[in-house]
């Protein structure tokens, strides 16, 4: 127990004594909480008091629990304020300490003075007490930075005054209240897996949340997504364009908010895949083919490039191609003409066309092709782009107006089919 102060002949057994119109000992006096470690209070002086007391410890944030016993979190700053609203004048003395023994020396946390009217007061442990007379209603203010753990005690007196002249009609409350560390929520971890760590454009991806302690809400960030952000615990996204997509995500719970982690997913272009089509006589086969991509997979089973097909009508054909695993899809149409009234087999076999590629004209030998012979370029739908006759042996087609691409050459005579051949125009 510590030595009790005496101060003008007074016992100083209180945080104030009332002499006078104002208070004796204006600059406060520490050690007289009713602590187990202080061993005095100023009830003994201080006394006989009427009116009633509002006096009052507060913590913001709030303490939780109730009553007596409060509990805080670990290394939390709070502002605590007293106050005192029954009398004129009043004063206080709060101690904080790590024991409830009348041997503890030791703070528990660490105070810091606020307002002007109140300090540090003491060694071993020290105090928060007023430093100047405190006007009723007026509120001191301090901060206490709580301990990591552990059990604090909080005392606090506050001594309201009269001002009769002397220390009877005071009135002093005494507070005490048990602060034990409240059960804290861990923060999350973050930690998530997408469905594939290289997509396509289009592909849809799901983000699979693994995070840690609990979380009770997620914000996902996905820059350049659809959808961009997300609050779903297992969302899904998709991207427009390739490149490289980062995707962040912050977990939180009651105990707080993770540190964002960032997952980069590499998102592949679609290949660019086109198919050319045919033309062909019923009974005769056709040669199509693809390109844009680096494997392919026709609906027939075929999975070259190029193949031949034998349509007995005009058919369809679907071909996949694949690139960095993303493929797409293009389509070869084969008409297939009756091509009746072929003459002899062997003169049409003996028509030569070139050169093929061709861009400025085509030269057609017609052989031992006899009468009027006539040349017809048809595009891959059917339509007739050029058209040319002649009674020789040879003609050249101008294909100045003809766009680059497939085409089918059709030699008649005598308005009869003698041979069907395609050539590819390029410029």
């Amino acid at each position: 127990m510590r030595k009790s102060f005496i101060l003008s002949g007074i016992i100083g057994v209180g945080v104030i004594i009332g002499s006078g119109f104002t208070v004796v000992n204006s600059s406060g006096i520490a050690y007289y909480t009713n602590s187990p470690s202080d061993g005095a209070t100023c009830n003994s002086c201080h006394s006989g008091g009427s009116a009633t007391t509002t006096g009052s410890v507060t913590a913001s944030p709030a303490f939780g629990g109730s009553g007596t016993n409060l509990t805080y979190v670990p290394n939390t700053t709070y502002t605590i304020t007293v106050k005192e609203s029954g009398y004129p004048d009043w004063g206080f003395d709060v101690e904080i300490m790590n024991t409830n023994s009348a041997s503890g020396t030791t703070n528990a946390g660490t105070m810091t003075a606020i307002s002007t009217n109140c300090k540090l007061n003491g060694t071993g442990p020290t105090n928060i007490t007023h430093n100047a007379t405190i006007a009723t209603a007026t509120t001191a203010t301090f901060k206490w930075v709580a301990p990591a753990s552990g059990t604090a005690y909080l005392y606090a007196a506050i001594n309201g005054v009269n001002n009769n002249g002397s220390t009877s009609g005071d009135k002093v409350m005494n507070i005490a209240y048990v602060l034990t560390p409240a059960a804290t929520t861990p923060v999350p971890v973050a930690a998530f897996t997408s469905s594939s760590s290289s997509a396509c454009v289009g592909q849809s991806i799901t983000l699979t949340d693994n995070s840690t302690n609990t979380p009770t809400s997620w914000a996902w960030t996905m820059t350049g997504g659809t959808p961009p952000s997300s609050a779903s615990q297992n969302p899904t996204v998709s991207y427009a364009t390739a490149g490289s997509k980062t995707v962040t995500l912050v977990a939180t719970n009651a105990g707080g908010s993770s540190a964002p982690i960032s997952h980069v997913i590499t998102v592949n272009a679609l290949p660019s895949v086109t198919a050319t089509s045919a033309t062909v006589c019923s009974g005769s086969s056709g040669s199509i083919s693809a390109s844009g991509a680096t494997t392919y997979s026709w609906n027939t089973g075929a999975t070259t490039a190029n193949i031949s097909v034998s349509p007995t009508s005009t058919t369809t054909y679907t071909v996949t191609g694949t690139t960095s695993g993303c493929s797409k899809a293009a389509t070869a149409v084969v008409h297939v003409n009756n091509c009746t009234g072929i003459a002899n087999y062997n003169i049409a076999n003996q028509i030569n066309i070139f050169p093929n590629p061709a861009s400025d004209f085509l030269t057609i030998n017609l052989g031992l092709l006899s009468g009027t012979k006539t040349a017809e370029l048809y595009d891959v739908s059917g339509r007739l782009v050029a058209q040319k006759s002649t009674d020789g042996d040879a003609m050249q087609v101008d294909l100045a107006d003809v766009s680059k691409g497939t085409y089918f050459v059709k030699i008649l005579n005598d308005k009869n089919v003698v041979s069907v051949k395609m050539i590819i125009v390029s410029k």
